[in-house]
């Protein structure tokens, strides 16, 4: 699988995420004018437009909010992995404050994925380079 566009399109603003994701750990920007959590990264708050952003870690379980079934890759470096699921995760702080993340769910029969599933995250290395995926809990 080709990473070459995912390595090509690191910033100052989401490297922190990267290299976070190869210390198996799951980070996002917290304001700290307003205390909204936002993934992806940004320059400003997406609610109050503050530039006070601190990056926290986010609790590695979730619940599956949605999923879709890929049946018809948009890419040729997915071919050989269709059918694969792709997820909305929603993981809470423990706070009440809710992020939802984009991920493969991996590992689990697609006739097992069904929303409202636990989910941990899981750091599987493409072509050495960490990413997140998550899978059954």
């Amino acid at each position: 699988m080709n990473l070459t566009n995912i390595r090509t399109n690191r910033s100052q603003y989401n490297k922190v995420f990267w290299n976070a994701l190869s210390e198996e750990r799951i980070v996002v920007q917290t304001c700290q004018t307003c205390r909204t959590k936002q993934f992806y990264p940004r320059i400003i708050c997406n609610r109050c437009q503050s530039d006070d952003l601190k990056w926290e870690d986010l609790p590695l379980v979730g619940e599956l909010y949605s999923f879709t079934i890929v049946h018809r890759s948009p890419s040729q470096e997915y071919f050989p992995n269709v059918p694969y699921v792709l997820g909305v995760v929603k993981i809470d702080d423990g706070s009440g404050v809710c992020v939802q993340l984009f991920a493969n769910i991996v590992d689990v029969s697609i006739e097992e994925v069904q929303t409202g599933m636990k989910v941990k995250a899981t750091f599987p290395i493409l072509e050495d380079m960490t990413t997140l995926a998550f899978t059954k809990y």
